[in-house]
């Protein structure tokens, strides 16, 4: 038995009731039948600040994009849905 294909979805949308939230779901659904591994994630979950180089260079990357990094790292794909 192989190991399954793990993904992250999520939506580029922080709206409660956003459209892409539901269309990530729906595509996630799909990913979950076809015996795929999905964690769901919220961006806002993160606190990621806008991005600047010349901050990243001076503290390095903040908290909340180290941790969505590190997730990243660690999943096969992604899931995405966005305005």
């Amino acid at each position: 038995m192989s190991t399954p294909i793990k993904l992250i979805a999520f939506s580029g949308s922080l709206r409660s009731q956003s459209h892409n939230q539901q269309l990530v779901e729906l595509a996630a659904a799909g990913a979950i039948a076809a015996g795929a591994q999905v964690e769901f994630i919220r961006l806002k979950s993160f606190d990621l600040p806008m991005y600047d180089g010349d901050l990243e260079q001076a503290g390095g990357l903040p908290e909340g994009a180290a941790r969505l990094k590190a997730l990243f790292a660690d999943c096969d794909g992604f899931l995405i849905s966005s305005p």
